[in-house]
């Protein structure tokens, strides 16, 4: 195993910025920043909380890069998150 820095985003799905509108923009925006840092050999994860964005975060993060659960869940999405770690790290 290497030793990696790890990004933990914890959002809510939608993407957003001061200075863009376009939802299409921001997804692929997110996107790319995302592919920045792995390039750069950062580990990044997603904890997604609630019903809405699920499409966007697993565009931007990839699907096994996000955990989604609904916020009365999160202690037991935090324990798939862990995991989510645990194999991205490998």
């Amino acid at each position: 195993m290497t030793d990696r820095t790890l990004v933990i985003v914890l959002t809510d799905g939608e993407p957003s910025d001061v200075d863009a509108a376009d939802p299409a923009y921001l997804v692929e925006d997110a996107r790319r920043a995302t592919h920045e840092l792995r390039s750069q050999g950062f580990a990044v994860l997603c904890l997604k909380i609630g019903s809405v964005g699920k499409g966007a975060c697993e565009r931007v993060f990839g699907r096994a890069g996000v955990v989604h659960c609904e916020a009365d869940r999160l202690q037991g999405s935090l324990v798939t998150l862990v995991r989510s770690i645990r194999t991205e790290s490998e």
